[in-house]
């Protein structure tokens, strides 16, 4: 009874946040209702198309550098079908309370690849994930150094910022050094882990260690050629260019006058660091509908923009990432769809 009740207190809180974000979005759009029409109004559709090409090209690029880790596991499939793969994984991860995690095991099951094992299959997922987000460091350094240098914050928070960058960056070091020169570092590390709960569930203990094993010979397997690895590394470099390039569009399509080209760029690369950061946090909501809205009506607040601007970003975001979405649900569906006839005839 005590969980249930703690449960339910949570959601009401939950929906009170909610519901007090969206009064106060309202009150933005009331108060600045000519720019946000005016805004809306001219969204033509070369501008969608354009918005389009940037996700198609986000999600081509990153099915390219899966395509490679997968080749080096042993598989065959297409890039047809590692792109819808993908678009589905993607679909997972946005419907869940991380924006950005969730849909690794989705996307693995998907790939249906009978020459390769599902675990295998995920070990591949998960190594693209870390490659993926360890090539967003440069971009992310970038825009929190220019959040910086605009802002002159205290010194004491930039000292806290700097120490939870640096402490990610050098966590990201620590695991392709080691993933590298010692094969047996996850087996290691979770003995490390395991040890209270080898003396209270040994067996499950021991469970959980074969897996461990597995999972570190799958990855062990797809690192084996550095060049591929490294090559996998760049084409997940070019994903955080193209995200911040999308950044870029939008802004620049919502002030078409009055910013250079240069402070555009430069506030681009500040959301693409905001947005990332606040990204890995879970919400209550889908897409973090509500509390993301309200992480851009800050920043861009902080720049002394219109409140309205912030909702206007997310919601041409939001557009541009719902095609995406259609597409990874769509796929899952006809797969569904196929195995059932499958499975009658």
């Amino acid at each position: 009874m005590r969980k249930k009740t703690k449960k339910l207190i949570i959601i009401l809180i939950e929906l009170v946040i909610i519901i007090a974000l969206f009064v106060y979005f309202g009150f933005v759009i009331a108060q600045d209702y000519d720019k946000f029409a005016s805004t809306l109004s001219r969204i033509t559709i070369p501008f969608f198309c354009g918005l389009l090409l940037i996700q198609m090209a986000k999600h081509g690029v990153g099915s390219v550098e899966w395509l490679i880790l997968l080749r080096q596991a042993g598989s065959k499939r297409s890039f047809f079908t590692l792109f819808t793969a993908r678009l589905t994984g993607f679909a997972i991860s946005y419907l869940t309370p991380s924006l950005y995690l969730g849909g690794e095991p989705a996307r693995a099951a998907v790939l249906n690849d009978p020459s390769i094992t599902y675990k295998k299959a995920l070990a591949s997922v998960v190594l693209d994930k870390y490659i993926e987000l360890f090539t967003k460091l440069p971009c992310i350094i970038t825009g929190f150094a220019l959040l910086i240098i605009i802002l002159k914050p205290e010194f004491f928070v930039i000292f806290i910022s700097t120490l939870f960058i640096v402490f990610f960056v050098s966590l990201f070091l620590f695991l392709l050094v080691k993933l590298f020169k010692d094969k047996s570092f996850l087996n290691k590390f979770f003995k490390v882990i395991l040890r209270p709960l080898i003396k209270i569930r040994p067996r499950f203990a021991v469970k959980v260690m074969m897996v461990v094993k597995e999972f570190q010979t799958d990855i062990s397997t797809i690192i084996k050629q550095k060049k591929a690895f490294y090559l996998a590394s760049a084409f997940g470099f070019v994903i955080s260019l193209i995200e911040v390039f999308q950044s870029y569009y939008i802004i620049s399509f919502l002030y078409p006058t009055g910013y250079s080209p240069l402070m555009i760029l430069i506030f681009s690369f500040i959301i693409y660091f905001s947005s990332l950061i606040f990204s890995l946090i879970p919400y209550p909501t889908p897409g973090g509908l509500g509390p993301v809205e309200g992480i851009y009506v800050i920043f861009f607040t902080l720049f002394g923009m219109f409140h309205a601007d912030g909702l206007l970003y997310s919601l041409i975001l939001r557009m541009g990432q719902s095609v995406s979405i259609s597409g990874g649900l769509i796929n899952l569906f006809l797969r569904r769809v196929f195995k059932k006839r499958d499975k009658s005839v």
